[in-house]
Formats: structure tokens, C-alpha cells, sequence
């Protein structure tokens, strides 16, 4: 299989299928002359067996699990709708583990209906080889969603199997982790909403060969909702305490535009929550003004720089108090806002400490991180900051979604 990056031409090489498959055992079940399942055991030799452990095809000679004929005519079933995909890293790490053994996830539904599971699996034919890698298995449990229609959509159940070696130089792999997933009509929407706004998986040419860019922050969102928490929930602590390379901090400047979207079209953003993050927008919306009135042709790194350093200054905020000094402080560069005289009651409380503080960090930094910094400013859009005071806020976020 060859692929294309950045012009560059890079071939890409698979294990035989019969590595991958669970049905080079199927003359073994039935008695040839009979054609009846036969009783007792057969050997089962497949590079990724659930259920056992994993033996390469290579070694078949030397290690094969034995199973029951009616358990292994089920295996038969797996190719139609298991769907197999790689467990990623962040950049960074990737570089450094290059060395390392891939770590494989097999994701099982459990089909209500087995030729609509077929179906389902039938269509993940077409997933570009970007997006067979995800980075966790709650992920690898929606991915295989991802382009099914809601509108009758059933609460669907899955399990998601990791395999890895154990030790480095075996070719032996083995599960070592297996989660359960129930996958509802909500949820999937939310997702899907997140897969079709977000920015897609990217391949990235390096010299020995190329590595693949995964979302982080499609499944940072994810992962709070299988959990039932707000989309932007422990922001703070993940940016803080899990960003240990800035991966995921650049990759918020990356997903603006999915952020404004998700945000826009969740029906579990309250109306105080979605009322702060309006102020929020309309207070960046005026200060980027008034940074392009000042110099449009710097205008441009100015704003982004500005966008950073308020980032880092709630990143900053260990304490309630600095937090709402940062608030307060922010608010009235921006001056007289609309959207705060409107929805005073809502925002107050978020603002003053009714509302928990550190909830109310994790929407200013979701709200700052899904507003238009440099990837929004070029000629055809500059008339949004030079006259945001001229055009209404509803107008404002659907040429937002259009452009």
C-alpha cells in the first residue's frame, strides 16, 4: 500500500492476512465426509486470538491454543465485525518509542443484529489508514460509530480488547486491558459531532519514515462524555499535569473552530454556562479590535500573543482569588459588554464565587480556546475585528461557522 504526504510518496507494509484473521482453522471443524461439526478440540493459531494468549502466526509449529469446535466456529464470526486498530501516543512520545512494539486494540460489539454489524464493519473498509490509530479505548469503542446515522440509532454495547508484549523481543502478545462500553444515541451524537469538526488525524513525514498526528483533544472530550461530565471538565488539570510536551495545548489553537461548534450545539451546556462563555467571546472579540485598530499589520501575532499569555494566566490561577482578579481584570479591559448587561444574573454568580471556581476556570479556558485567534485573520475576515461592535453577536458566530 503506498500513501501520500505532503507530495512524498511512502509505502506502507502488512502482516499476511492470515495474521490478522480467525478463520484458517475452519476445515477443521467439520467431519469431510459427514460435513457435521465434529466433537472435542482443534488447535487455533491467529496473530490477535481474544480470549487467549496471543501467539504470531510464525510459531504456530510450537504453540497453539486448543478450543472446543462450537467456541471456534464463533471465531469464525470475527472478521464480519471486529475492527482492529493501533493504540497511539503523542508526537513526542512516538519519536522516542519507535523502538517499542505497536500496541494493537480489537474492538467487539455485540450485535443486536449480526448483518447490521456486518454492515457497520463493511464500511470501516473505507477508514483512511490515519484514523486506524486512536488514543485510548474508549475511543476505539466510538471510532467504530463514527459514521452511522443517530436518527434510529440503538444503545449499542461493545468491549475493547489491548494487546501488547510483554517482553520486548517475544513475539507472543497478550491482553492487558479490557473495558466495556455501552454507547447511546446521545453520546454517539456528541461524538460524532466532535469527529466531523475536529481536526482529522494527520500523517507527518520524518526521516525514517512518518508518524501519525492523533486528535488529543476529540478524545479529551470524549472520555468526559462516556464520564457524563461537561466537555470541558479538569481542563485545567489535564493542560497542567498531562500536557507534558504542549501537545495538547497547541492542538486546542488547532480545533477552534470544533470547540465554537461543540459548544454551540450541546444540550448540556446550561444557559449561565453558555451566557459566561458569550461574555468570554465578546470580551476577546472587542480586545482583538482594538489590537487591529491599533496596528492592523502586526495585528495578527499580536493577537495570538495576547491569546497565549491570558492561557498561561489561567493556567496560573492555583488560587480563587487570582482567578478572580484575572476575571475581573480581563472583563473591564474589554468595557461595556452587551452580553454581561443582558445576562447579569446568570454570569454573577459564575464571576463572584457562587459557582465553583475551578469549574469556572475550566469554561474561561474552554471558552478562550475556542474563539478565533490567527487561523481566523486574513482579508476576507478582518472586518470582524475591525467592527465588532457593528455587527451582532448572532451574525458574528454564523459567519463564524460559514467562513
Amino acid at each position: 500500500m503506498h500513501l501520500k504526504i505532503y507530495g512524498v510518496k511512502i509505502s506502507l507494509n502488512y502482516k499476511q492476512l492470515n495474521s490478522y484473521i480467525h478463520q484458517n482453522f475452519s476445515p477443521q471443524l467439520c467431519n469431510p465426509k459427514t460435513h457435521q461439526l465434529i466433537e472435542g478440540h482443534i488447535p487455533i493459531v491467529s496473530w490477535l486470538y481474544p480470549g487467549a494468549i496471543v501467539r504470531h502466526n510464525r510459531i504456530q509449529k510450537n504453540n497453539q491454543c486448543q478450543e472446543p469446535t462450537k467456541y471456534a466456529f464463533v471465531l469464525l464470526f470475527f472478521p464480519v465485525a471486529c475492527h482492529y486498530l493501533i493504540l497511539s501516543k503523542v508526537i513526542t512520545e512516538q519519536i522516542k518509542s519507535q523502538t517499542h512494539p505497536i500496541k494493537y486494540l480489537l474492538v467487539i460489539p455485540d450485535p443486536i443484529n449480526l448483518e447490521e454489524s456486518a454492515q457497520i464493519r463493511w464500511r470501516l473498509n473505507n477508514t483512511k489508514y490515519e484514523n486506524l490509530y486512536v488514543s485510548s479505548l474508549g475511543e476505539a469503542a466510538f471510532s467504530y460509530y463514527a459514521k452511522e446515522t443517530t436518527n434510529n440509532f440503538s444503545p449499542q454495547r461493545c468491549q475493547v480488547i489491548l494487546y501488547g508484549k510483554l517482553l520486548k523481543d517475544s513475539w507472543l502478545r497478550s491482553p492487558t486491558d479490557c473495558q466495556d462500553f455501552k454507547i447511546n444515541k446521545k453520546t454517539i451524537q456528541s461524538y460524532q459531532l466532535a469527529y466531523r469538526n475536529f481536526q482529522p488525524n494527520r500523517l507527518l513525514q520524518t526521516p525514517n519514515g512518518f508518524l501519525v498526528r492523533i486528535n488529543l483533544i476529540r478524545d479529551f472530550i470524549l472520555n468526559n462524555l462516556i464520564n457524563k461530565k461537561q466537555i470541558w471538565n479538569d481542563l485545567w488539570l489535564t493542560l497542567k499535569q498531562k500536557d507534558k510536551y504542549g501537545e495538547i495545548r497547541q492542538q486546542l489553537n488547532y480545533n477552534q473552530k470544533g470547540l465554537f461548534i461543540m459548544i454551540k450545539n450541546s444540550d448540556d451546556i446550561t444557559k449561565a454556562h453558555n451566557a459566561f462563555i458569550d461574555v468570554i467571546h465578546q470580551a476577546l472579540k472587542i480586545i482583538y479590535a482594538q489590537i487591529y485598530q491599533d496596528n492592523p499589520e502586526a495585528a495578527s501575532k499580536r493577537i495570538e500573543r495576547e491569546n497565549q499569555q491570558l492561557q498561561l494566566k489561567l493556567l496560573d490561577c492555583y488560587k480563587e482569588d487570582t482567578f478572580r482578579h484575572l476575571i475581573a481584570k480581563f472583563l473591564s479591559k474589554a468595557g461595556n459588554l452587551s452580553t454581561l448587561n443582558e445576562n447579569r444574573t446568570l454570569v454573577l454568580p459564575i464571576i463572584t464565587g457562587k459557582v465553583d471556581w475551578k469549574e469556572a476556570r475550566d469554561i474561561a479556558l474552554i471558552a478562550l480556546s475556542s474563539y478565533p485567534t490567527q487561523a481566523t485573520i486574513n482579508r476576507e475576515r478582518l472586518v470582524f475585528f475591525a467592527f465588532p461592535l457593528l455587527i451582532e453577536d448572532k451574525l458574528y458566530k454564523l459567519a463564524f461557522l460559514l467562513l
